[in-house]
């Protein structure tokens, strides 16, 4: 099982996401986390047992259609593509092959049950160079940010040696 996932801002910022119960919202990112790669997950009612949440918002998350489930109680993350990407060098296909084959995916990369959508055998994870994944990103390159906590700390450090005087603090209440 992968130890990271991700979430898309998109769903999770929704009126209809942030309208559902803490508790509920609780359950759905712990259903994330523990997805297999295709979005699917065995054994809901164990998470919801392990975190402490109710019947009720395991049937809130299929109403509002956050998951879908199927006949043996098998789940799936509806949005699920929305939120991650995978590279295929660390793709693996989920186990519940059965469940995935009665699935289309929506052009906005979501699951669906319905006949609008594209047969999963023809959506493909990403293409990925394996060695970019690897290589490290310079992230706040483009700041412009020079931030040298050590010299910071060393300007402190010599105005305090210099024995400058402070004033004292004024308060509340008084003028100077």
């Amino acid at each position: 099982m992968a130890q990271k996932r991700m979430f898309t801002i998109k769903i999770v910022d929704s009126d209809a996401f942030l309208d559902m119960p803490l508790s509920t919202q609780c359950l759905y990112f712990h259903l994330n986390m523990r997805a297999d790669d295709d979005g699917f997950v065995g054994n809901p009612k164990k998470i919801m047992r392990m975190i402490g949440a109710s019947e009720d918002d395991f049937k809130i998350l299929i109403a509002k259609k956050f998951i879908l489930i199927f006949e043996n109680n098998v789940v799936v993350i509806k949005h699920w593509w929305m939120h991650n990407t995978l590279s295929k060098d660390r793709y693996h296909e989920t186990s519940y092959t059965d469940e995935k084959s009665l699935l289309k995916i929506k052009d906005n990369k979501s699951y669906t049950l319905e006949g609008d959508g594209i047969p999963l055998k023809t959506v493909e994870t990403e293409n990925v160079n394996k060695m970019l994944t690897e290589c490290l990103q310079d992230v706040n390159s483009d700041l412009g940010l020079n931030l040298d906590i050590d010299k910071d700390k060393d300007l402190n450090l010599n105005k305090a040696k210099t024995g400058t005087k402070k004033e004292p603090k004024v308060k509340f209440g008084e003028y100077k």
